[in-house]
């Protein structure tokens, strides 16, 4: 009996530690590809990211910025907006930055009434 309840706590947390790293190590991966220029690969890591953090920022911040490399800027907006939304885990100057973003995105799409609204 105490080998069988061993083996549950163990599956338990193991697997339990293997949902949380893959959010961070998608992000890392992510990263990593960005760093590289490889920005459609970093997409998919970020977009993995975001897909298993629904609620945190910072994958979709990211994901904002692969696309905007990418000339995606409609998108890229749309995420910068979504991260900027999420209250959890944003310091002000990271607000500040993402909303800067949105700006930047609007400007692309000669959006300038919408950019000027968000970098106020």
């Amino acid at each position: 009996m105490k080998i069988v309840i061993s083996y549950l706590f163990l599956l338990v947390f193991v697997t339990q530690s293997g949902f949380s790293q893959d959010t961070h190590g998608y992000l890392r991966k992510g990263d990593r590809a960005y760093d590289r220029d490889q920005y459609k690969d970093a997409e998919q890591h970020y977009r993995n990211a975001a897909d298993k953090d629904i609620r945190g920022p910072k994958a979709v911040y990211n994901l904002g910025n692969t696309l905007y490399q990418q000339g995606k800027f409609e998108e890229a907006g749309q995420r910068f907006q979504q991260a900027a939304s999420r209250d959890e885990g944003l310091t002000g100057p990271e607000k500040a930055d993402t909303w800067h973003n949105v700006g930047n995105a609007m400007l692309k799409q000669r959006k300038y009434k919408e950019a000027v609204k968000a970098y106020e």
